[in-house]
């Protein structure tokens, strides 16, 4: 079929685009109209999606029924996550186990059958056993969801203070007990520090600073469109994860969502991807867990009284962004399999 016949679309639910995964799926668009092809929009319909010939899925579950009811599309599947284990992580029992073994078999055929395959890290390629081929396109692109804010590094001394931030849910594998304890150590050691919480869970987060003993934490909500101007103020953020495979595996949104206004991420070696798009800059916290608490505390200290200059920041952070978070290059790379298929 040629290019200027063939056409797309986005099938999934409607609540799957979120904050998360908007900014990964319009990469994905753009690439499809720059390869050439008719964009048919987002769709839960399976009569519509059996209109395109090229099929972008970002859950299991969906391609599924792409395979099941438009046996003649190419799929284009965006592995979000291991599906298979996070389903045996938030089941217990047989049922659990079940699904287990249900993803397992829908992560096995998509890795053999999609025709083009979407990874956020290496550790998630390997870790599902993908093997790429002349014919088994894959292509690794981490989450990301905002875009560095150059204002955001012009004429701050933020980095001599200590204005601490966590943004996100508060979700057991967030660690924001560990955030909250690491907090107190530093406390001990820079009186002067604060820390915010950005939640939705207002009252959640509140009774957990009450039960770490903390008082003076600031708790707010903000929309994502105001995030990345919130954040300027601050210095530091939080990423602290546990070791386990759906972490080794992930990339997470934060990190760009603190890079792109200037705040010095703190991450541990969970998760390995973060930590290798840091290599590069000095301006980081790598860790080797979360209940290090003194050990994060004393590394924070340490960076912030050397006092990082805002020039130094910004360059190394744009050139991370420019590699591996940049919409233009991480299209054009996927255009051009899309292209030469």
């Amino acid at each position: 079929m040629a290019a200027s016949k063939q056409s797309f679309c986005i099938y999934c639910r409607p609540h799957e685009i979120n904050d998360a995964t908007f900014r990964y799926v319009e990469v994905i668009r753009h690439a499809l109209v720059k390869a050439g092809l008719h964009d048919l929009g987002n769709t839960d319909s399976l009569k519509t999606a059996r209109q395109a010939s090229h099929v972008v899925t970002i859950s299991c579950l969906a391609a599924a029924r792409i395979v099941l009811g438009h046996h003649g599309a190419r799929i284009i599947h965006w592995f979000q996550g291991i599906e298979a284990v996070e389903r045996r992580y938030l089941h217990g029992g047989v049922k659990g186990y079940l699904r287990f073994l249900l993803w397992s078999c829908m992560e096995r055929y998509l890795l053999k059958h999609a025709w083009l395959k979407l990874f956020v890290s290496e550790e998630m390629r390997d870790f599902l056993g993908d093997r790429s081929t002349p014919s088994s396109r894959s292509i690794v692109m981490p989450c990301y969801n905002a875009s560095i804010d150059a204002p955001a590094f012009v004429g701050t001394d933020r980095y001599g203070r200590l204005d601490l931030v966590y943004a996100g849910s508060l979700y057991p594998w967030q660690c924001v007990i560990d955030v909250l304890q690491t907090y107190k150590q530093v406390l001990k050691l820079r009186p002067d520090a604060r820390l915010t919480l950005f939640t939705r869970e207002i009252e959640r987060a509140q009774s957990l600073c009450d039960d770490a003993g903390l008082t003076g934490v600031q708790i707010m909500s903000v929309s994502p469109a105001d995030l990345v101007q919130e954040l300027r103020r601050f210095s530091f953020g939080f990423i602290l994860r546990a070791e386990m495979s759906i972490n080794r595996v992930s990339t997470p949104t934060k990190l760009s969502t603190y890079m792109a206004a200037g705040v010095i991420p703190v991450v541990t070696t969970a998760t390995p991807a973060l930590v290798s798009m840091l290599s590069n800059t000095a301006y980081k916290v790598v860790v080797a867990g979360p209940d290090a608490h003194a050990d994060i505390a004393n590394r924070i200290c340490e960076l912030s009284a050397s006092s990082p200059n805002s020039p130094a920041v910004y360059r190394d952070y744009l050139a991370i962004f420019e590699q591996f978070m940049d919409d233009e290059v991480n299209a054009g790379r996927v255009a051009q399999v899309i292209g030469a298929g």
